[in-house]
Protein backbone atom coordinates (compact mmCIF):
# COMPACT_ATOMS: atom_id res chain seq x y z
CA UNK A 1 0.00 0.00 0.00
CA UNK A 2 2.55 2.37 0.46
CA UNK A 3 4.36 1.94 -2.79
CA UNK A 4 1.12 2.70 -4.47
CA UNK A 5 1.21 6.60 -2.36
CA UNK A 6 3.21 9.91 -4.57
CA UNK A 7 6.32 9.99 -4.23
CA UNK A 8 6.60 12.69 -1.01
CA UNK A 9 4.81 10.39 1.38
CA UNK A 10 6.91 7.13 0.74
CA UNK A 11 9.00 5.99 3.20
CA UNK A 12 12.28 6.75 1.46
CA UNK A 13 11.38 10.53 0.99
CA UNK A 14 10.80 10.75 4.47
CA UNK A 15 14.02 9.62 5.75
CA UNK A 16 15.58 12.04 3.43
CA UNK A 17 16.29 15.43 4.37
CA UNK A 18 14.51 17.36 1.93
CA UNK A 19 11.08 15.69 3.34
CA UNK A 20 10.95 18.71 6.37
CA UNK A 21 10.18 21.04 3.40
CA UNK A 22 7.92 18.89 1.46
CA UNK A 23 5.74 18.56 4.22
CA UNK A 24 4.73 22.14 5.43
CA UNK A 25 4.08 23.48 1.77
CA UNK A 26 1.82 20.95 1.45
CA UNK A 27 -0.29 21.34 4.95
CA UNK A 28 -0.20 24.87 4.07
CA UNK A 29 -1.83 24.48 0.66
CA UNK A 30 -4.27 22.14 2.25
CA UNK A 31 -4.94 24.67 5.34
CA UNK A 32 -5.30 27.49 2.24
CA UNK A 33 -8.17 25.68 0.65
CA UNK A 34 -9.64 24.74 3.54
CA UNK A 35 -9.69 28.58 4.70
CA UNK A 36 -11.34 29.37 1.03
CA UNK A 37 -14.16 26.87 1.58
CA UNK A 38 -14.62 27.39 5.97
CA UNK A 39 -14.70 31.82 4.07
CA UNK A 40 -17.52 30.33 1.65
CA UNK A 41 -19.68 28.55 4.40
CA UNK A 42 -19.14 31.65 6.56
CA UNK A 43 -20.43 34.08 3.50
CA UNK A 44 -23.35 31.68 3.25
CA UNK A 45 -24.12 31.32 7.00
CA UNK A 46 -24.13 35.52 7.37
CA UNK A 47 -26.53 35.84 4.37
CA UNK A 48 -28.38 33.47 5.53
CA UNK A 49 -28.80 35.11 9.50
CA UNK A 50 -29.48 38.44 7.52
CA UNK A 51 -32.01 36.46 6.05
CA UNK A 52 -33.32 35.13 9.54
CA UNK A 53 -32.80 38.72 10.61
CA UNK A 54 -35.10 40.46 8.31
CA UNK A 55 -37.61 37.51 9.21
CA UNK A 56 -37.48 38.36 12.89
CA UNK A 57 -37.77 42.30 12.72
CA UNK A 58 -41.08 41.41 10.47
CA UNK A 59 -42.02 38.77 13.11
CA UNK A 60 -41.62 41.37 16.05
CA UNK A 61 -43.52 44.12 13.93
CA UNK A 62 -46.14 42.14 13.55
CA UNK A 63 -46.00 41.03 17.44
CA UNK A 64 -46.14 44.62 18.25
CA UNK A 65 -48.86 45.33 15.80
CA UNK A 66 -50.79 42.24 17.65
CA UNK A 67 -50.01 43.88 21.25
CA UNK A 68 -51.39 46.84 20.10
CA UNK A 69 -54.65 45.55 18.57
CA UNK A 70 -55.00 43.46 21.90
CA UNK A 71 -54.72 45.99 24.08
Amino acid sequence: SLCSLPQPFTNSSLNNDNAPQLFPSYSLSTIITRYSYLKIILSTMLTRHSYLKIILSTMITRHSYLKTILS
